[in-house]
């Protein structure tokens, strides 16, 4: 079903562009004195995946691509009037599949019942929101949510994923790669992130490690896209690497819920609307405590993912009777006095809402600790491909896997890594768990020009002013228009976080 939605979308923009685009050629740059003063700005290129392209919560936007970190770079040097970006207008381009077949979902919204789709466009009236759909030449920002190192080298099109239909424009745009597009622009400075999908969806996809690129075919297509530059181009290039994708919220968002069980190791349990353990301990007295262990497919599980919030109010995971008193009986209480302790729980669990079905949170919707350290490894290995092609090639390195770390551990700039209901001011992660909101892509955008003013900018007497990150402060305190209350996570609302994995999950999308 999902994809007569996504052929209908196809069809739409074929007919909508027809063959109106004359045939791309190169460029005729025409420079004024000062632009002439400073060549290094003639031609700025974005190439990547959704996190160039600045996709967030679950879509794309104009009011979010102008927060993109190329675009805000572009304002930065006084170049955004002539920075080319595919502009798709409201309600946007949302991946969350809808019930009726014949919408198509714009981006996740913050409302009071949490991230939730509140528009949508009718599939064959979609092309209409892609307002510079006649540009005859590319795209400055080429970025195309859902791509890989492979992409970048040889999608033109594709049946799946109709961002690189909006983007790339091809047939009309002659058949040509992003990054043929990109050298057909005849770029001065190319601002290059990408790889991260091409381990992403293993992360979100519950620890399917077949989603890892190989390392051999991480380096073998890295190194072409880069020395296909060198060769065609005389463009600069700044290049980011990949940050460990275990460390969003979309997998980390509930590490709060794990307790220490001593020799049973940390154990996800029970939690109320709150996210905080529920102390199932009759003894009020001090320091007595009793946390009940979600009843899990997997040993070892060290994350459960953001869409388990779905299940978990079907019942999934909750413990039956039958799985608290063994657990009881583990901790010594006696067999006769854990059937009844767990009679009483069971009762007072349903009472409060929960349905202890005893039924286990499934492998996807879970990472265990070794999966996770396969993941990180897998990063680790792309990263030291990356600083050694760096190095050959000459490409510094913006460094988005510390960034991340850093965000987690002690914030920038006032933000923090954490997901939205946790920190709804504050969070840099937008309402999809996955990919920056507008004050990330700010944040990223002032790391990119910390790179190139250190590496470029007395060469070229240049010094880019950051970005003011505190002018993004509160992006979903807007949204919510004064609401005050308790935000609250509706199915829907959870409906919407699963489907973000749509673009990024290999098989699911190609």
């Amino acid at each position: 079903m999902k994809k007569i939605i996504i052929c209908i979308v196809l069809l739409s923009f074929m007919l909508w562009f027809g063959c109106e685009l004359p045939t791309p050629t190169p460029e005729k740059i025409t420079l004024t004195p000062e632009q002439l003063q400073n060549s290094f700005l003639r031609k700025v290129v974005a190439i990547g995946n959704s996190l160039t392209a600045g996709y967030q919560s679950s879509g794309l936007v104009r009011s979010f691509q102008e927060n993109s970190y190329p675009y805000l770079i572009a304002k930065q040097m006084g170049i955004s009037w002539r920075f080319a970006m595919p502009w798709i207008e409201e309600p946007g381009i949302g991946s969350t599949e809808l019930s009726d077949t014949n919408y198509v979902a714009g981006p996740l919204r913050m409302t009071p019942t949490g991230p939730a789709v509140v528009d949508s466009t009718l599939a064959d009236q979609v092309e209409e929101l892609l307002s510079n759909a006649k540009l005859p030449r590319p795209y400055d920002n080429l970025a195309v949510p859902g791509a890989d190192l492979n992409d970048v080298l040889n999608t033109k099109i594709s049946i799946t994923n109709p961002f690189f239909r909006i983007v790339l424009r091809n047939p009309e745009l002659g058949n040509l790669t992003m990054l043929e597009q990109a050298l057909l622009l005849n770029p001065s400075l190319i601002l290059l992130w990408i790889g991260n999908n091409d381990v992403l969806g293993a992360a979100i996809d519950g620890g399917d490690l077949t989603q890892i690129t190989s390392q051999e075919d991480f380096q073998t297509r890295l190194e072409t896209i880069l020395s296909t530059i060198r060769e065609k181009s005389s463009a600069q290039i700044v290049m980011a690497n990949i940050p460990y994708v275990t460390d969003i919220p979309y997998v980390n968002a509930l590490d709060g819920i794990f307790m220490d069980f001593g020799q049973l190791g940390k154990l996800p349990v029970v939690f109320d609307e709150n996210f905080q353990p529920v102390d199932f301990d009759p003894d009020t007295a001090a320091g007595a405590v009793l946390y009940l262990p979600l009843k899990m497919e997997e040993t070892g599980v060290a994350h459960l993912l953001l869409p388990y919030l779905t299940a978990y109010k079907k019942g999934i995971g909750v413990p039956d009777s039958a799985f608290i008193a063994d657990f009881l009986i583990q901790l010594g209480v006696d067999a006769a006095v854990a059937a009844v302790q767990a009679g009483q729980i069971v009762q007072g669990m349903i009472a409060s809402g929960l349905n202890p079905t005893g039924i286990p949170i499934p492998g996807n919707l879970s990472l265990t600790a070794d999966e996770t350290q396969s993941i990180r490894d897998a990063v680790d290995g792309f990263n030291n491909i990356i600083n050694t092609l760096a190095q050959t090639y000459q490409v510094p390195i913006v460094d988005a896997n510390t960034m991340l770390t850093t965000l987690n551990t002690s914030g920038i700039d006032g933000y923090t890594g954490k997901y939205v209901l946790f920190d709804l001011e504050n969070t840099a992660f937008s309402l999809d768990g996955v990919h920056p909101n507008n004050g990330g892509y700010a944040l990223i955008a002032n790391e990119f020009i910390e790179v190139i003013n250190k590496s470029f900018g007395q060469a070229i007497g240049l010094e880019i002013p950051p970005v003011n990150t505190a002018q993004f402060k509160g992006q979903y305190l807007k949204e919510l228009q004064g609401y005050s209350g308790k935000i609250r996570i509706t199915e829907a609302a959870e409906r919407a976080l699963e489907g973000v994995k749509h673009l990024f999950v290999k098989g699911d999308t190609k």
